[in-house]
Formats: C-alpha cells, structure tokens, sequence
C-alpha cells in the first residue's frame, strides 16, 4: 500500500512558485527552508514536499513529522490534511497529553524539542 500523503489531493492547482519550491526542495536532498510570506501557501508546499518524497522513496512505509509553532496551527493542519483527502487513521498529533504517532504527525516545535532532549 502506498504512503497515505502520496493519496494527497488539493481542490485547486498548485501555483507554478508552489511547485517550483517543492522541486528545488527535492532536488536540494529534501533539505532546506521554504521562506514564503503569510497566506501564500507554505503549507500545501510542505504538503507537495512530503508527497514528493514518499514518491521517490518507494517505501510502503514514510513516516512525516510536520512540525508547527502553534497548538492551533496542529488541528488547522488536520482539517486540511482530510480536506485534500487524508484518511484520519493517517494523522496523528503529538503534544501535551495527545501522543498519537501515526503515519503523518502533526507537533509543536515545543513538544518535538522535549522528545529529543529527554
């Protein structure tokens, strides 16, 4: 079965600086920073990175760790995830008492930086 983010389906068409971002990003080793202003997509470029990924990793399994700055950017991130088609047995978030690692996992800068510290 393949990754659940390579099933990843936007209502609307990337734009050609969305898609030229999630290129670079792959074609750099999957590294680097996507520095865009407010409202203009970093989270579906994030979103095309990972499925790009998954596709050229040719894994039955590709575990993603999305991480952001905020609690309330976790659940915004899982609403969008099961608009563009993601199954919520998919999606896992992981902070304070919520530890549901899955297959996409959504965390807080914070809550990541204490997994590794500890």
């Amino acid at each position: 079965m393949p990754p659940a983010i390579s099933k990843i389906h936007f209502p609307f068409e990337l734009k050609r600086d969305q898609i030229e971002a999630a290129k670079a990003w792959i074609d750099n080793g999957c590294r680097g920073s996507v520095i865009f202003s407010t409202g203009t997509g970093k989270t579906e470029i994030a979103f095309e990175c990972a499925r790009l990924a998954a596709n050229l990793s040719r894994q039955d399994r590709f575990a993603i760790l999305f991480l952001v700055p905020r609690i309330v950017l976790i659940e915004q991130n899982v609403r969008r995830l099961r608009l563009y088609g993601i199954s919520e047995d998919h999606i896992g978030i992981y902070y304070g008492e919520h530890k549901d690692i899955r297959e996409i996992t959504i965390s807080t800068y914070q809550s990541a930086i204490k997994i590794i510290t500890s």
